[in-house]
């Protein structure tokens, strides 16, 4: 009787802990600034190493290009929408994210002229899971840094 107790009580904290990373996220409700970005824009372009996933992913690997003749400035900080119902909606991160990692933002980085950088997004880093959807990652830069204009890119990505 103890071990089949034991055994029920450990099925359902597996169920528990598998509810948990699959199918919730929490979105902004309004629709995202921009509907139409691109995945490159005055002279900055973005790309995704993988455009497909099979479940959330962990690790994203981005290769952002300058081809500009300035440098840019930017962080580890990048942005993730979902397409619902074709408009595309930012995902919030879950609560104490920025507390947590202070150096999640958009600065500390300098990308030169004519330079190409891969960078890691540990989006699993950040407890957050995304279900099945089609999806775009964001990425900000200051061109030229530090007094330029923003330039805002997103590229698209699914989970399947």
């Amino acid at each position: 009787m103890e071990k089949s107790i034991t055994l029920v009580g450990l099925l359902v904290l597996l169920f528990l802990g598998a509810c948990q990373n699959s199918t919730s996220i929490s979105i902004i409700e309004e629709p995202a600034p921009d509907q139409d970005r691109l995945a490159s824009d005055q002279g900055i372009e973005m790309n995704l190493v993988e455009t497909e996933y099979e479940g959330s992913p962990e690790i994203m690997h981005v290769n952002i290009s300058n081809h500009t003749e300035q440098s840019c400035g930017y962080g580890d900080f990048y942005r993730v929408e979902i397409n619902q119902d074709g408009v595309w909606h930012m995902v919030n991160y879950p609560e104490n994210t920025y507390q947590k990692f202070p150096y999640f933002n958009d600065m500390g980085y300098t990308l030169k002229p004519k330079t190409s950088m891969t960078q890691e997004f540990a989006i699993g880093n950040y407890r957050l899971y995304l279900p099945s959807g089609e999806y775009r990652l964001t990425k900000t830069l200051l061109c030229p840094a530090p007094k330029g204009n923003e330039i805002t890119v997103s590229v698209p990505f699914t989970v399947k």
